[in-house]
């Protein structure tokens, strides 16, 4: 028995999507407060993702292309980022999920030793 550790797709409510992994480097907690724009939906966004020392967790902040904040909230391992923000107009149908595909580090969750490295941003958009 063989099994397969390519990542194809999130399950969703009834459907299934095409994910791609954001473009964090491998050295992204070094370079904390990370920021980058990208195009998702046909629309720019803009992504920083920081580490808060005093709770020791990473977070997510989503801004629009005019730089007003959208949301921000704590990264959790094989969680949606964006499930309690549905309701925004820019990010409804936007799915981002932190984890690794090999799911290593499902019992420890996100690190500072393994963000960025191994556990990546996952992005997936409903059709």
């Amino acid at each position: 028995m063989t099994s397969s550790r390519r990542v194809q797709a999130i399950p969703t409510r009834q459907t299934l999507m095409d994910i791609q992994a954001l473009p964090l480097p491998g050295d992204v907690v070094l370079k904390m407060p990370y920021t980058w724009k990208q195009r998702i939906s046909g629309q720019f966004l803009e992504f920083t993702v920081d580490y808060n020392n005093f709770g020791k967790f990473f977070t997510l902040a989503v801004r629009d292309y005019r730089g007003d904040e959208l949301c921000k909230t704590a990264l959790t391992y094989g969680v949606d980022a964006l499930r309690m923000f549905q309701h925004i107009p820019e990010v409804t149908g936007i799915h981002i999920v932190p984890f690794d595909p090999a799911f290593r580090y499902l019992r420890v969750g996100i690190r500072t030793e393994n963000f960025g490295n191994s556990i990546r941003l996952w992005l997936g958009v409903d059709s």
